[in-house]
């Protein structure tokens, strides 16, 4: 892997979806955060209608219409629960992105590939990321047409304690 791939705004692990292990990518880049058909079937998902639609532009240059989300899911990161919506998407179980990072007071340290979660009234947690393999080039949320395509790298979850020093240490 290069420099630019080490340092890409994205994080992958495997995490429980509604009590189902969910290969799970976490990037900064995309807008809204989704899940394929395949694991909405797995966690029986009743999808509700958007206000407005969001096109889909995958790397290969389709472009997929969304019209639905899933809501209320519960998803558990270092023994802790939290909400979460989707969209339809393929590639991985789940994508997270910036609506639910925002939402959840998380920092994405593209360098050291971590996922670090600072709830304001909480313990700050965090996912440490590995250097493996690149995962597949995935598809990203947008209201208007436009391709990109992102690597990632394998983590896992360990909580941060105000102890510990540095994203290094998490």
């Amino acid at each position: 892997m290069n420099e630019a791939e080490d340092a890409a705004p994205v994080v992958a692990s495997t995490i429980l979806v509604s009590r189902q292990l969910a290969f799970t990518l976490f990037d900064s880049r995309v807008t809204h955060s989704s899940v394929s058909s395949r694991f909405a079937r797995k966690i029986s998902g009743k999808p509700v209608k958007l206000e407005s639609e969001f096109y889909v532009a995958t790397p290969s240059r389709e472009v997929l219409n969304c019209k639905e989300m899933l809501k209320g899911y519960a998803i558990t990161i270092t023994g802790r629960e939290l909400g979460a919506d989707f969209m339809d998407m393929y590639n991985f179980d789940v994508i997270q992105g910036m609506d639910w990072l925002s939402t959840h007071c998380v920092l994405v340290n593209c360098f050291a590939k971590e996922v670090v979660f600072q709830p304001p009234k909480d313990v700050e947690f965090c996912f440490v990321g590995a250097k493996v393999q690149s995962l597949p080039r995935v598809i990203s949320f947008l209201q208007e047409k436009k391709v990109c395509g992102l690597p990632s790298q394998c983590v896992r979850g360990q909580e941060r304690r105000e102890s510990d020093a540095g994203y290094s240490s998490c």
